[in-house]
């Protein structure tokens, strides 16, 4: 692969994700099905796809996040510009920006889950749970509350959920 005029080289990829970080550059997979419950794992899978690809060479280090310590370094600055920029992303995407509701299935991805016809790529097994225990829970909050399930379904639970854990 050729990217531009760059063929060679090495560059240090700094991340303030340690897991992240182990997921992408371990040479050989965990086993079993742990990997597959890693948050964003369709995304890992791209990334370990990508520095595969490149013509470079590329290592990584992690940095704490938010880094307040007396000895800052260049990683600390570029670890708050990312989260910055990344910030900036989210409160106001480009023009024209459009996400897609169902993420493409790579190649190197063992598994995936759906759910209301869009891929889960975030907190599988939260979701697994969800779809394993969610309605028994429905119903037990339903009845010990005496609500039509109706009832049940406007409460706003994530709204609920914030404020019970605050």
């Amino acid at each position: 692969m050729h990217i531009g005029n760059i063929s060679t080289g090495k560059v240090k990829l700094y991340c303030d994700n340690k897991s992240a970080l182990e997921n992408v550059f371990d040479s050989e997979p965990k086993r079993g099905i742990y990997p597959l419950l890693a948050v964003d794992y369709d995304l890992l899978v791209l990334a370990k796809d990508l520095l595969r690809a490149l013509p470079i060479q590329v290592s990584s280090a992690w940095v704490k996040s938010q880094y307040t310590g007396d000895n800052r370094e260049i990683q600390h600055d570029l670890n708050a510009l990312v989260d910055t920029l990344a910030t900036d992303f989210q409160k106001a995407p480009p023009e024209g920006y459009e996400p897609t509701v169902e993420p493409s299935f790579h190649p190197l991805q063992v598994a995936a889950q759906y759910r209301g016809g869009s891929m889960i790529t975030s907190k599988l097994s939260k979701k697994v749970y969800e779809c394993r225990f969610e309605e028994k829970l429905i119903q037990t909050i339903a009845k010990r509350a005496c609500w039509a399930k109706e009832e049940f379904q406007r409460v706003d639970w994530d709204i609920f959920g914030r404020v019970f854990n605050s």
